[in-house]
């Protein structure tokens, strides 16, 4: 099972999923 490789392709889709949403706005939310 390719755990870090499965692991990369589920952040690469949260980036592009979250990249419609202002991230800089969820940082500051969170800061």
């Amino acid at each position: 099972m390719h755990i870090k490789g499965t692991r990369i392709s589920v952040e690469i889709i949260l980036r592009k999923l979250f990249h419609n949403i202002s991230i800089d706005k969820i940082l500051q939310d969170y800061s």
